[in-house]
């Protein structure tokens, strides 16, 4: 038998006694529901944390109901930095829950001792990663604090005590909570009795909505970590520390924080964000991890390598003024009189038009597209005297069509506003380059390459000009400029100017590492392009441990290093280890980023290219298949990755030997790609070469030289006469010729264009 203290033994008593298989070792802390002990598990030999609720509220049914509210709630939670729930105990009159031991220190104990910047940020990510797939299961925390969270050895983050927080759907009432040695007082209390329900959560981080005795929702925890990302980056609390209890409440209740000082303007709108009096104005927390990953990039560069939208999640007035409010914290612009007016103007705007445009008022169905062209039409109505204002909202518009898929009408608004920036801010101006440089990136994923070309040289060279050629800036421009001339087929000199910019940042005492972790992959990326996969796979390799290292293995830059690096390994033989490596990553995206995010939708189409290598093809097709779906929902139909979608469904068919379906899948694809990206493209053009390889399969060998002729005609029109698209076709035209006894032909063609390289575009069913 297992032996326990008497009923009424202290803390103490406990120590070395024994609570089923658990063996109580020493005293952890003492809470306001229980002690809790560091255990043996006798049964796994593994030490655990027991959490032993007190005698006086096992005699209250809500305090039971509560404890097994957070064994319930807990269980259900598979998070890397949310403590993890192994069991609940019910022995005799004593109640325990188990849950993972922890070593470390809480962070309000070392909350001011002061932490380095990068260690600060990583701390605020991983909060951020754990609360939104908290939030993602409607579960809300209802006391977030310093003291519930926990810092291992290594810096990663652990959000304890889920014991107050409660499933959206649960409507079980709840109890005050304050800290230990904290009595409330008859005025607070008489205030408290004022409100419908009761108020969980420790006071000093509770959110207004809390401290009036409102439901808690998923805003409320948000406004709790705003206040702990104020006391972190800052170091001090964000109320004095002598309030009184009731001075406390009135201040909590009203949002009467210190003002946030001695950080820079990006930070600072971050907290402001998550402590907005209005819950409504608040982001989510996977907005915000969206915005902190932002914000890391920002040290390396000022102008975005990439355009990322706020996504807007559902058809509302608050989503999209929101959303707005988001993206002017993210630029980070100087708060002038001129900016607040604009931003205000914006505001009122999208309200009355969205207001307006609610089915409520319309009676009927609206969709969110239609309110947002009708929006876009208005907006040049309203602010026609506005330049700038309507620079602002085209910016905002576009951006919201473009988180709705809506590529075309993103483009336009974009366009229409930096040619307002031109007109009134002049070429030359802050906005009007960035707002150039985040057109030429959208212009590159819309296939518009030589457009963005045009744009992001005008860009570079300026900045080059005014900062210096080897500036952070100057770089990141050069960096973008080499990314678009890659896609338009100019291999050699993007590889030159990534090679440049990876050597210019080596030394550079301005660059950070992760900037440099870029510029190495894109040059890892360009060996990709040309088949050189062995130059690449040291670099990516590199890479991805710099990036766990410096970032952790959650973060969406390893994400993105994994899944380079997996299809390398694909295509240099080690399929299993990249099949291994893309199911790691790709079940990590989409717990922390959604399955509907486009890094989880490219990892997912990577994976079912692994399972189709391995001879997984029924595995490879129903991924697919789920891919395209997500795919068409988020991107919309015109998208190149859509577009392309028989494409891929092309090469299933051919590893079932249906060849016939195949090549009309494939030529589906490849129809509507030269409709959208133009004839001339290198992903094109390799697409018409994978269609004469499936014309030859089906036996039609001189038809598939006349199309190789034409395609290689076309490569050496456009594209470098090294370029890897133009050696496969001349190697696979080569093939061809030899096939039908015309060596003299195929051994001129191995001249001019070998050495070949293998094909490892195609899985080896299908080569």
């Amino acid at each position: 038998m297992h032996n326990e203290p008497a009923k009424h033994a202290s803390a103490m008593d406990w120590i070395g006694k024994s609570l089923g298989q658990y063996q109580l070792l020493r005293l952890l802390g003492t809470g306001g529901m229980g002690q809790v002990f560091e255990a043996l598990d006798t049964t796994l030999k593994r030490r655990v944390a027991v959490k032993i609720i007190r005698t006086k509220h096992r005699r209250k049914p809500h305090a039971k109901q509560r404890f097994l509210r957070e064994a319930r709630i807990l269980s259900q939670v598979d998070d890397p930095h949310i403590c993890r729930v192994l069991e609940f105990v019910e022995q005799g009159d004593v109640e325990a829950l188990v849950v993972e031991y922890i070593q470390g220190k809480s962070l309000e104990s070392r909350m001011d001792g002061g932490f380095d910047e990068p260690l600060k940020l990583q701390i605020a990510s991983q909060l951020l990663q754990g609360v939104a797939s908290a939030h993602r299961m409607g579960i809300v925390h209802r006391d977030l604090k310093p003291g519930n969270i926990m810092l291992t050895p290594q810096g990663n983050v652990k959000i304890l005590d889920f014991g107050v927080a409660m499933v959206l759907a649960d409507e079980s009432d709840v109890t005050i909570d304050m800290p230990p040695g904290k009595e409330l007082t008859d005025a607070m209390s008489r205030a408290l009795e004022t409100h419908m329900g009761g108020i969980v959560g420790t006071p000093r981080y509770m959110s207004p909505e809390q401290a009036r005795g409102d439901t808690a929702t998923t805003a409320s925890d948000i406004y709790a970590l705003g206040l702990i990302f104020q006391h972190l980056f800052t170091g001090q609390s964000p109320y004095p520390t002598s309030t009184s209890p009731v001075g406390l409440l009135w201040r909590v209740m009203n949002a009467e924080t210190h003002p946030i000082t001695g950080l820079n303007k990006e930070l600072t709108h971050l907290i402001q964000s998550m402590t907005q009096l209005n819950p409504a104005q608040r982001p989510s927390a996977s907005e915000l991890l969206s915005l902190l990953n932002r914000y890391l990039d920002r040290p390396t560069r000022i102008l975005h390598r990439t355009l990322r939208f706020t996504a807007v999640a559902a058809l509302g007035l608050a989503a999209i003024v929101s959303s707005y409010a988001y993206v002017t914290t993210s630029r980070a612009q100087a708060q002038t009189q001129q900016t607040l007016a604009e931003s205000q103007a914006v505001n009122s705007f999208l309200k009355d038009v969205l207001s307006a445009a609610s089915p409520e008022r319309m009676g009927r169905d609206v969709k969110m597209v239609d309110v947002l062209d009708d929006a876009l039409v208005k907006s040049e109505e309203r602010f026609a005297q506005q330049p700038l204002v309507l620079a602002r909202t085209l910016e905002t518009l576009g951006e919201t069509f473009y988180a709705m898929g809506s590529r075309e009408q993103s483009v336009a608004c974009f366009e229409k506003s930096r040619e307002l920036r031109l007109q009134t801010q002049g070429e030359h101006h802050p906005d009007t380059l960035l707002s150039g440089h985040n057109l030429a990136n959208l212009m590159l994923e819309m296939g518009r390459a030589n457009d963005a070309e045009t744009l992001e040289y005008r860009v570079w060279t300026y900045m080059e000009q005014t900062l210096g050629a080897n500036h952070p800036q100057s770089l990141q421009c050069k960096n973008l400029y080499a990314l678009i001339i890659n896609a338009c087929g100019r291999t050699s000199e993007a590889q030159t100017l990534w090679q440049q910019v990876v050597e210019a940042q080596r030394d550079h005492p301005d660059v950070p590492e992760a900037q440099r972790l870029i510029a190495m992959e894109n040059l890892a990326l360009c060996y990709m392009g040309q088949y050189r996969f062995q130059d690449a796979e040291p670099l990516l390799e590199a890479s991805l441990e710099a990036k766990r290292a410096a970032l952790g293995d959650n973060h969406p830059r390893t994400f993105d290093a994994m899944n380079n690096l997996a299809a390398t390994w694909m295509r240099t033989g080690r399929t299993a280890q990249a099949l291994t490596l893309l199911q790691k990553v790709h079940a990590l995206e989409r717990q922390h980023l959604g399955e509907k995010h486009p890094n989880s939708l490219n990892s997912m189409c990577n994976l079912a290219e692994a399972l189709l290598r391995e001879g997984r093809i029924d595995e490879s097709e129903e991924l697919l298949q789920q891919h395209d779906t997500l795919a068409l929902e988020v991107l919309g139909p015109d998208h190149p990755i859509n577009l392309s979608a028989p494409c891929r469904m092309a090469m299933v068919h051919w590893a079932r030997g249906n060849l016939s379906e195949a090549s009309h899948d494939n030529a589906k694809g490849l129809s509507a790609l030269v409709a959208k990206m133009g004839p001339n493209q290198p992903f094109v053009l390799n697409q018409g070469r994978i269609q004469a390889r499936i014309i030859r399969g089906l036996g039609d060998v001189e038809a598939a030289i006349e199309r190789l002729q034409s395609l290689l005609q076309r490569c050496t029109a456009h594209l470098e006469s090294g370029h890897a698209v133009t050696c496969g076709i001349a190697r696979d035209l080569a093939a061809c010729l030899r096939s039908q006894g015309r060596s003299d032909a195929a051994d001129k063609l191995k001249s001019e264009y070998g050495p070949f390289f293998v094909d490892t575009d195609l899985p080896e069913q299908v080569k």
